[in-house]
């Protein structure tokens, strides 16, 4: 059979006219269209997919095993696209470990490259951003940044207060601590997305403004603070399980408006101030392991800073080096402990929110020198 004889009833004929100057009308040639073909190449490549069938690459995601096919992760994840056409040893493997991911978030990912279709729930939306981000499919971290700011923008918490924490653990918005005019607060507010609604969850051990915090290992930390009489160093930490907070062992150093992230399993905390001077330390905590460590010191030193991890770094954003607000950012590369300068931002500031959306660390809000409602991208 010649191809002429194959034309589907669902093929398009797009017939030259006889004013056209293109080849096809000496010959009577034409342009066969077939849109619904691209239907069933898509269908195809998902229940390839779902049936395990013709994959040539497997990821390792804990102990989950994805197997895929690199096309198509390359086609529609640029993370990937970069990997497979590097020279990088993992472009030849048949087994790829991706380290430090919620498996159910890259399951959900590569789900979404085969049928371009992702269902966003107050489960699978934080640890869905954060793989979005690391991976640059940027179509899925705006997705999520704006699922979230809709189900935020109704809501409010019930206590009045500054200096507190933000963390976010499998979709719940934490926030923590934080004083008045008057006190320090031991007080925790949980934001659910999906009711669109705070609650109060069990208090901390120890009232604390200024405080820093993270969620890592399924819990969610308070490092440091100022209890209204002296800056802290003990860290306590929340399972939400149990609702119940519980003290951990306590950092070398005290210190409130310090900054926490989290990178490779361990918890840093970067800079603050103590009792009466801005702090360049930075200290590590593992959790498996029950240990603090010092490790290298930031090129200057920064209360009230704003820290945020992303591509396997610690990044700090500002702060106040005991005689002026700085705008000045710099890095921290665990691999060869050291802090380095990277950039700056267009104002000078302390106590700035700082977040990753889309592989870019952007600062929310800030106070001190500038305009309150100025964001940065980097």
């Amino acid at each position: 059979m010649c191809e002429r004889d194959m034309v589907p009833e669902h093929g398009k004929q797009q017939k030259h006219s006889s004013q056209s100057n293109s080849e096809g009308d000496v010959d009577g040639s034409y342009v066969f269209e077939a849109k619904e073909a691209w239907k069933d190449f898509h269908n195809s490549l998902r229940q390839f997919y779902e049936n395990g069938e013709l994959c040539d690459v497997t990821l390792k995601v804990g102990n989950r095993l994805i197997p895929c096919h690199k096309l198509v992760l390359a086609c529609v994840v640029p993370y990937f696209r970069a990997m497979f056409l590097s020279d990088m040893a993992e472009a030849n493997q048949d087994l790829i470990e991706i380290r430090d991911f919620d498996a159910d978030a890259i399951q959900d990912l590569v789900c979404f490259a085969y049928s371009s279709r992702l269902t966003l729930t107050v489960d699978n939306v934080q640890p869905l951003l954060y793989a979005a981000c690391i991976l640059q499919v940027e179509l899925i971290a705006r997705a999520c940044c704006e699922y979230m700011k809709t189900a935020l923008s109704a809501a409010s918490m019930s206590t009045k207060r500054r200096g507190i924490a933000l963390a976010a653990l499998g979709g719940p918005i934490y926030a923590i601590g934080g004083l008045d005019d008057n006190s320090c607060f031991s007080d925790v507010e949980r934001y659910d997305i999906e009711s669109d609604r705070w609650s109060a969850v069990a208090p901390m051990n120890t009232p604390r403004g200024g405080v820093g915090s993270v969620a890592l290992g399924g819990y969610v930390y308070a490092v440091g603070g100022n209890d209204g009489v002296a800056s802290l160093s003990s860290v306590e930490r929340f399972d939400p399980h149990l609702n119940k907070w519980t003290d951990v062992r306590e950092m070398g150093q005290r210190r409130a408006g310090n900054g926490v992230s989290e990178l490779n399993g361990c918890l840093y905390v970067v800079g603050g101030f103590d009792d009466n001077s801005p702090l360049s330390s930075v200290e590590r905590f593992d959790p498996r392991t029950n240990h603090w460590e010092y490790v290298a010191e930031l090129t200057t030193p920064r209360g009230g800073v704003g820290v945020a991890t992303v591509m396997g770094r610690v990044f700090a954003v500002g702060g106040h080096n005991g005689n002026i607000y700085l705008n000045t950012v710099e890095a921290f590369e665990p691999r060869m402990n050291r802090w380095e300068l990277v950039g700056s931002v267009s104002h000078c500031r302390a106590g700035a929110g700082v977040a990753v959306c889309s592989s870019h660390i952007s600062q929310i809000r800030d106070v001190g020198q500038g305009s309150s409602n100025v964001a940065d991208c980097m």
